[in-house]
């Protein structure tokens, strides 16, 4: 006898009349639609291994991002304390190696071209209200040409604090929330603008290590600083513009 049912795996109507041939497709379209499905979610759970994994890589390298730009943040409270003497709720000195690192190098180049640097920043003039322009015109001309070294970065630093001590003197009663505004300009600038090439140079451990203490290697000391030749010839580039 043959009847008509209906098979509502994916809606698909077929005749059973009860034949061994018949059977045996039915049971072969079953198998290929489970092994089909089988394929489906082996897939989908390949993709989402993918995703995980990609997410996790993403997190990772946000993570030293937000603490890359952390340190660069907090090594421009010190930095600014640390040159100006002046300490408010924000501004600050930290104790850590990449401080004293900054502190050291900053100190070096500033003994090294302290003329120079007092001068320029006495040309350019700046003002409370014009500081944050300055020093984004300044740091913008030193890595115009989008290349980034370690003494570069300590030229910011360096011409930074110099420009919170003129400030300082210029202004000594709004001397807190001078030094406030500089560091924020400073950490702004450093964090968002820089934060990548100083990921991309090895981090702030690169740093640490490419101006070692002076008792390691003079040599490499001075080698580091060399560097910052190239952050002075910028900075002369924008007081001869002045």
């Amino acid at each position: 006898m043959t009847s008509t049912e209906s098979n509502g795996y994916n809606g698909i109507n077929y005749r059973c009349e009860n034949s061994p041939k018949r059977e045996k497709n039915v049971t072969n379209t079953e198998r290929m639609y489970a092994q089909n499905a089988e394929s489906v979610c082996s897939r989908n759970n390949n993709m989402a291994d993918v995703k995980r994994s990609v997410d996790s890589d993403v997190t990772q390298r946000s993570g030293v991002r937000n603490k890359t730009s952390s340190i660069a943040r907090d090594l421009a409270y010190d930095i600014i304390c640390h040159n100006t003497g002046v300490t408010t709720k924000k501004v600050k000195k930290i104790n850590n190696k990449y401080s004293k690192t900054l502190e050291r190098t900053v100190d070096q180049l500033t003994e090294k071209h302290q003329i120079y640097l007092s001068s320029a920043v006495k040309k350019l003039n700046a003002t409370e209200e014009d500081a944050h322009t300055t020093i984004d015109n300044v740091a913008n001309e030193m890595f115009v040409d989008k290349q980034f070294n370690w003494g570069r970065l300590v030229t910011l630093y360096a011409f930074c604090g110099k420009m919170a001590k003129y400030l300082v003197e210029k202004y000594p009663k709004r001397q807190s929330d001078i030094v406030d505004k500089i560091a924020d300009y400073t950490a702004e600038y450093v964090s968002d603008v820089l934060s990548s090439h100083i990921d991309r140079y090895g981090g702030w451990e690169a740093f640490v290590d490419f101006f070692p203490e002076p008792n390691r290697t003079e040599n490499t000391v001075w080698r580091g600083l060399i560097y910052t030749v190239v952050g002075l010839g910028a900075l002369a580039t924008m007081v001869a513009a002045r």
